[in-house]
């Protein structure tokens, strides 16, 4: 039959239909045979339950499928009676909201951010309330993401990522929630008291868990230096604080735009588990090495190597690390691969060598200042404060004419 589109598809009762999508939550994390996952279009989401014994799909995988539309629990699920992948590696941006969610999110990739108000374990899964505005958006985090329930804390800020489901006809909660899928779709901030708390509840950082790699990275001759992508060929073999608009996000890299040039941004070694979570038109920061590329307009770009040195530039100028990094280590059991070493980075600078700290990396979500707390006494931490101001002016004004701009509206419940 004809293809139709999900918000077609969802309006349909014991009815064939077919549809194409993209794998938002795939095979493994609504059910342990594998069978349910979660596809989105433009339009909107829908559940699959895909036929016994078929290969599992993954976050990304865009998929055609042919089958019968019905409900259950209330929400609509396609019983799948054929698959076929189109395509792998498709990105699909998480919407952002600023209120609850509805019926007109569901089964829909979307990001949340605020200060979590209250934490909840319920046995081997959790449910944790974030204050949105004036408003508190339900998160549930199930056993099969591997996020542990200690991630989250009360005061703590937070941005989620996550798809949209409905409340169970039993549960006393009415609320719709979000459910973020894995580690690397929370990204945990600083508490009240300013500083992140460490991998388990409780933990107090050492002074070199104090702030972020981003923060913290420092030549022999002071901290490392914040640069306009306009200036980064006169910055080559140096290591360089930069922060903008991301313009494009590729399988391969990203192109960075602070208002004054574009740059090529490639993510590496560790630093490479972040690039699925960038995503165009979000505001970051960065903490790179300036190498020669000759392919690229400028003749350079920015290598990313160190985990650290990637964040969210909030709109505030807060400073929030862009998500956990799954080390194979649970910390409420303590078991797993162990403690990963720490990590430094070196490189030069005019001769001089450079030193960046990182933190280690299983307590590194969340272990940072905000940007404020980390000025030093004098002439120094002004400058470096009035640099920030600039370009947290440079990317709101960025930010602002984004969301200026017209958008298609919403598909109806």
């Amino acid at each position: 039959g004809p293809i139709l589109t999900i918000a077609v598809a969802r309006g349909l009762v014991d009815a064939p239909a077919s549809v194409t999508g993209t794998v938002i939550a795939g095979s493994g994390l609504l059910d342990s045979d594998g069978r349910r996952i979660v596809i989105q279009d433009a339009t909107g989401g829908i559940e699959l339950l895909l036929p016994t014994g078929s290969a599992g799909l993954t976050i990304g995988a865009r998929v055609r499928v042919d089958g019968t539309v019905y409900r259950a629990w209330g929400a609509p699920r396609i019983k799948v009676a054929a698959v076929a992948v189109l395509e792998q590696h498709v990105e699909v941006a998480a919407r952002h909201l600023s209120r609850p969610p509805g019926e007109g999110d569901e089964w829909q990739l979307v990001r949340v951010a605020g200060t979590v108000t209250r934490v909840t374990r319920l046995g081997d899964r959790w449910k944790a309330d974030l204050r949105v505005g004036g408003a508190s958006v339900l998160i549930d985090g199930l056993a099969s993401s591997g996020i542990p329930s200690t991630l989250l804390a009360e005061g703590r800020t937070a941005t989620i990522v996550g798809f949209v489901h409905r409340p169970y006809p039993t549960a006393t909660d009415r609320r719709w929630a979000v459910t973020p899928r894995g580690t690397i779709d929370v990204a945990a901030g600083p508490g009240a008291g300013g500083a992140g708390s460490g991998g388990r509840a409780g933990a107090t950082p050492s002074p070199t868990q104090g702030a972020t790699a981003y923060e913290s990275a420092r030549t022999d001759d002071g901290p490392v230096p914040d640069v306009d992508l306009a200036t980064i060929g006169e910055h080559l073999g140096s290591v360089v604080r930069i922060g903008g608009l991301l313009d494009e996000v590729t399988t391969d890299g990203c192109w960075l735009d602070d208002g004054t040039a574009r740059t090529w941004v490639t993510l590496e070694d560790e630093a490479a588990a972040f690039l699925p979570l960038l995503h165009r038109g979000e505001a970051i920061g960065l903490v790179g090495l300036v190498v020669a590329d000759p392919v690229r307009p400028g003749g350079a770009r920015i290598a990313v190597s160190d985990p650290g040195g990637v964040v969210r530039l909030g709109e505030l100028g807060e400073v929030v690390p862009i998500a956990a990094i799954s080390t194979g280590h649970d910390p409420e059991s303590g078991a797993g691969g162990g403690p990963a070493p720490d990590v430094s980075f070196e490189g030069t600078n005019g001769g001089s060598a450079i030193r960046s700290e990182i933190i280690h990396p299983a307590v590194l979500v969340a272990l940072l200042v905000g940007a404020a707390a980390i000025a030093v006494a004098g002439a120094l931490a002004w400058r470096r404060r009035r640099d920030r101001v600039a370009l947290v002016g440079r990317v709101n004004g960025r930010l602002a004419a984004i969301r200026t701009a017209p958008r298609p509206p919403e598909p109806a419940p």
